[in-house]
């Protein structure tokens, strides 16, 4: 299970990087409950230890501190022993066992005698009311609480407690709540205004385009101010949330939901980590495995299977082993916990082989917005059922640092492409899309195509020697060529 063939073991690369790229990561998050405040922090950690992961994800801040925090609008745990710092007891007994801590941090929502006494702070509805779920109410990542106060208690938190990272969980404002309801977007003064100076009008009645670039833009901001304050307050800690700009490390998860679409995709965390390590390959993936079902069942594991196939492909694609409970290792359900233990105690035994990977493919995915996902996901499957090695990135700025021997693409083919090509590079689009770059005369679009293709060239195609034609379903753009093509269009014809 090794897998070394894909990768390349490159640690003096990352000789001067921060602890998250020197060191193996094996990372457990446990997204505490109010009644946990009052855990055993040395117990927490010995069965961290004996687990034998090496980050704890612990809740820190936010909707609910998980330390004596004495600032006005920080709301400490009811649970939190009356003497003591749980914190910083466990900071304590981790370090001692040489166990990194990341805090989490939530600043998406709080209580309602923050709201009650500043609700400019808060996200409003269109119809000017609160958003309110379990009795918590929403903030608004353009109001005074997202871009002042949660700084004052970041500053605050940073200067008490030497923690190794800080995470930030549901990073900028919701249009659904954990129910998926639709709450729309945000029309609080401040997001009225911001979005008056950026755009010169009005917000929009619905969500659009121009309104979801000003909402990431939005969130870009607040990222970037948490990530300084951070880096100046403790330059060894890392910086992990959902967004690639401005962090350590880049999170994702593999989840999921009792309505969601069948098939399951079964190459969840493969594809989480293998975009985030070659999109950004100076950051660490991390992609959490998460051992609940959905939402309304937080303490009912999935199958024990997929947890132990997100751990290997975690592992496999060069990301840190994960594990994420709600709650403690103190399980009703613990399946997950069990089946992700001796897969954390056989990579702590194999550690030198699992820090800082790079991929050593020749062929590369691009994973661009705007495709067609069930085409992309082919190509994944395609690829890794076929056992090719093969890096995905969202972006271009491999070219003229990386050599790959073909790129594919399922979306657009962006003219950023065209010095790739122009040094001998190999392209193949997998989509009726034309690319965004000269290539040859299209003739015309052919829309939901129910045809096939005919093989020219057998040489090219040496496993398809049993056939003349391959089925061809959905659009199909039609090229003019000057040479004898290997492939040609059979159109439509009657049937049935």
């Amino acid at each position: 299970m090794l897998l070394l063939p894909l990768f390349l073991l490159a640690s003096s690369l990352y000789a001067q990087q921060g602890w998250w790229l020197t060191e193996p990561v094996r990372w457990v998050q446990t997204n505490l409950r109010e009644p946990d405040a009052a855990l055993d922090p040395q117990r927490l950690v010995e069965q961290t230890a004996a687990f034998h992961a090496n980050v704890l994800h612990f809740s820190m801040g936010g909707i609910v501190a998980f330390y004596p925090s004495k600032l006005p609008y920080h709301n400490p745990s009811p649970q939190l022993p009356k003497q003591g710092d749980l914190l910083a007891d466990l900071l304590r007994a981790a370090h001692a066992r040489h166990i990194r801590v990341v805090g989490r941090f939530d600043f998406s929502k709080t209580v309602k005698r923050i709201h009650d006494e500043h609700p400019e702070w808060f996200f409003r509805t269109a119809s000017g009311q609160p958003v309110v779920y379990n009795g918590l109410y929403s903030t608004c990542i353009n109001g005074g609480y997202y871009r002042s106060y949660a700084m004052r208690i970041l500053e605050d938190a940073l200067d008490r407690y030497d923690v190794d990272g800080l995470f930030f969980n549901m990073f900028g404002n919701q249009s659904t709540n954990y129910s998926g309801q639709f709450v729309g977007h945000c029309h609080c003064d401040s997001c009225r205004r911001k979005y008056r100076a950026m755009y010169g009008k009005d917000l929009p009645e619905q969500m659009d385009d121009q309104y979801r670039e000003f909402l990431a833009a939005c969130s870009r901001e607040v990222a970037a101010e948490i990530g300084k304050l951070i880096h100046r307050k403790r330059p060894h800690a890392g910086y992990f949330n959902y967004m690639q700009q401005f962090t350590d490390g880049i999170m994702s998860e593999s989840n999921t939901a009792v309505n969601r679409p069948l098939p399951l995709w079964p190459y969840s965390a493969s594809d989480n980590v293998n975009r985030a390590l070659n999109s950004e390959p100076s950051k660490l993936p991390v992609n959490l495995d998460m051992q609940f079902i959905d939402f309304p069942w937080r303490f009912a594991t999935v199958p024990a299977g997929e947890i132990e196939l997100r751990s290997w492909q975690n592992v496999a694609h060069g990301g840190a082993l994960t594990l994420a409970l709600n709650g403690t290792f103190d399980q009703q359900d613990r399946q997950a916990v069990e089946r992700a233990r001796p897969i954390f105690g056989w990579v702590a035994a194999h550690e030198q082989y699992y820090v800082g990977q790079e991929s050593a493919a020749r062929v590369l995915l691009l994973g661009v917005r705007g495709q067609n996902q069930s085409a992309y996901r082919g190509l994944f499957r395609l690829l890794t059922e076929e056992h090719i090695p093969f890096a995905v990135s969202d972006n271009l700025d491999w070219i003229g640092k990386r050599a790959f021997d073909l790129v594919l693409t399922a979306g657009r083919a962006p003219a950023g492409l065209r010095p790739y090509l122009e040094q001998g590079g190999r392209l193949l689009i997998a989509t009726p899309q034309p690319p965004d770059f000269p290539v040859a005369r299209i003739v015309r679009t052919w829309p939901n195509t129910q045809a096939y293709m005919r093989l020219r060239d057998r040489t090219l195609f040496p496993s398809l020697d049993l056939t003349s034609i391959l089925m061809l379903q959905g659009d199909y753009t039609e090229l003019e060529s000057s040479a004898s093509p290997a492939l040609t269009f059979i159109p439509p014809s009657m049937f049935g």
